[in-house]
């Protein structure tokens, strides 16, 4: 099931927006000039599994970021990118998808 703990014009920086008992999804900011935003995934054990984390932007769009927390070489510090000038981060979501 999604979760999600924000949702509306804007969402804040250095919040949670994502938690299970695998991990901790945290947005850290988002640059308007590369429309890129930024998200921190801390894991609360190892091997948390397979994860869908969706950032959605005001402009209606969204980015899929596939986390899968049994690669060695994953990076806890995922973007997702708007293709819309002036756009902003409304809402995150995430799903395990698999063990």
């Amino acid at each position: 099931m999604s979760q999600y703990m924000s949702e509306g014009e804007a969402i804040l920086a250095h919040q949670t927006h994502f938690a299970d008992s695998h991990i901790i999804i945290r947005y850290l900011g988002f640059d308007p000039s590369t429309r890129i935003a930024r998200l921190a995934v801390d894991e609360k054990h190892g091997n948390v599994g397979f994860y869908y984390i969706w950032v959605f932007f005001g402009s209606g769009d969204s980015t899929r970021i596939d986390y899968d927390g049994g690669n060695p070489n994953r990076d806890n510090h995922p973007f997702a990118t708007s293709n819309h000038k002036n756009d902003v981060p409304v809402r995150i979501e995430a799903k395990r998808v698999r063990d």
